[in-house]
């Protein structure tokens, strides 16, 4: 029996998930404390640190896609695993430094410095461990199974980056985030060596050895680009990424000063991600059955229904927004689990054309969307807020220019990415649901 095209095992889809438990413990710090963390413990306005924050995200998307065709050439070859060893130090140093900014050194210019090389480390170790998602196994409901451990173990990583920093420090979650950065890095190096030998590729094996070319970077990105079923995922989730980082960058102002609960954001993370993993199991049953397409629409459908709510929502309002954070946090898991997936089938290797397929191409590109998502989110959510009047810590001045950017501007979007999905791979009637997925109806 091929051992590439077997079911996958429980130790084999832990093994390949546990990496991302530290792995995913960067992103919550990177672009939810790191706004606030600036504006209270330096002279940076909120203006400035937006700007910043979205600067560094731009410089930092265009350095993605070359990270994916490295990811498929030169490192391809030997296994793209061997981008991990490389990219963590960057990672690590570029999160210490991040929390640990000096008198000497002008804030500004240490924020950006800071965030491009952790958001440099953190994106050559993404792309290389999505894109093994494509190298181990040809089934895509198994891929499927791989994208949901993976990213219900990430979100298991995301809620203890989430309780961490206030354990740390006895609940100030500010004052917790330099020791953080020192337990992640420490994580970092041992989830790697635990995860390493469930991250070789399998399927390789099964394909005819190939004399392999240099990639020409040029004709690589034109090759993927000009994937119209590509286009159409990117596009959505650009829309549906960028509800999540206009959320995101504001959640601890709406929680401190439209809630007035000031250092209670972390239990509201918790529930959101803690919900988000337990539901990840319901959407891989629900795409397989609908296909990946109809139930990544439910899913948006679902977090727009939950989260519209908190726009009613106000001091004394907690327990409705921790049971509101629950149901969209139970929507989380469409995003994560079924986006990449999808992703993951369209790059999949083709034996006869394309024994190593594009994956580190295409989720590249994957993540010069999310950059550029986070980047505009952060350049526009801050400077707007406090154009509109809102100071940090004012709770008179709040309420109206948080509940636009915290509520409605995402709603808006998510709406407009789940209408663009449902246009792009339309359900066909009496259609099987998996082969949809293979390279799509895609119009």
């Amino acid at each position: 029996m091929d051992t590439a095209r077997k079911t996958l095992g429980r130790v084999e889809l832990f093994g390949y998930g546990l990496f991302a438990f530290p792995l995913a413990m960067a992103a919550l710090p990177i672009y939810l404390h790191a706004p606030r963390f600036y504006v209270e413990a330096t002279t940076l306005g909120l203006g400035t640190v937006g700007l910043l924050l979205g600067l560094a995200r731009l410089v930092d998307a265009v350095t993605d896609p070359l990270l994916g065709v490295l990811v498929d050439g030169r490192l391809a070859a030997r296994g793209r695993r061997w981008a991990l060893p490389f990219a963590l130090p960057l990672l690590a140093i570029g999160m210490i430094a991040l929390f640990h900014p000096p008198g000497t050194v002008h804030p500004g210019l240490w924020l950006l410095a800071s965030l491009v090389v952790v958001s440099l480390g953190y994106s050559l170790a993404s792309i290389a461990y999505q894109a093994l998602v494509a190298d181990l196994h040809p089934d895509p409901h198994q891929r499927t199974r791989l994208a949901a451990t993976r990213e219900g173990i990430g979100l298991a990583g995301v809620l203890a980056a989430a309780l961490l920093p206030g354990v740390l420090a006895a609940g100030d979650e500010q004052a917790g985030l330099a020791p953080f950065s020192l337990v992640f890095s420490l994580l970092l190096l041992l989830g790697l060596a635990m995860a390493w030998p469930y991250l070789r590729p399998r399927i390789s094996r099964a394909l005819p050895a190939v004399q392999r070319a240099p990639i020409d970077t040029k004709q690589a990105l034109r090759r993927a680009w000009g994937d119209p079923a590509l286009r159409a995922v990117l596009g959505v989730l650009l829309l549906s990424a960028g509800a999540g980082a206009l959320t995101a960058t504001l959640f601890p102002f709406f929680v401190a000063d439209v809630l007035a609960a000031p250092g209670r954001a972390g239990p509201f993370l918790a529930a959101y991600f803690a919900a988000g993993a337990l539901g990840m199991p319901v959407w891989v049953v629900v795409g397989r059955r609908l296909g990946k397409p109809a139930a990544w629409q439910a899913g948006m459908l679902l977090a727009v229904m939950a989260f519209a709510g908190t726009a009613w929502l106000g001091p004394g309002d907690e327990p409705y927004f921790l049971l509101m954070c629950v149901a969209s946090g139970l929507a989380l898991g469409a995003d994560l689990a079924l986006a990449s997936a999808l992703l993951a089938d369209l790059a999949h290797p083709d034996p006869e054309r394309d024994p190593d397929g594009q994956g580190g191409v295409y989720f590249g590109l994957w993540n010069l969307v999310l950059k550029l998502a986070l980047g505009l989110a952060a350049a526009v959510a801050l400077p707007l807020v406090a154009l509109l009047g809102y100071v940090p810590g004012d709770v008179e001045s709040a309420r109206a220019p948080l509940l636009l950017g915290y509520v409605v501007l995402p709603c808006l979007l998510k709406l407009a990415a789940l209408g663009w999905l449902a246009y792009r791979f339309p359900q066909r009637r009496g259609a099987a649901p998996e082969p949809l997925l293979e390279r799509g109806p895609c119009r």
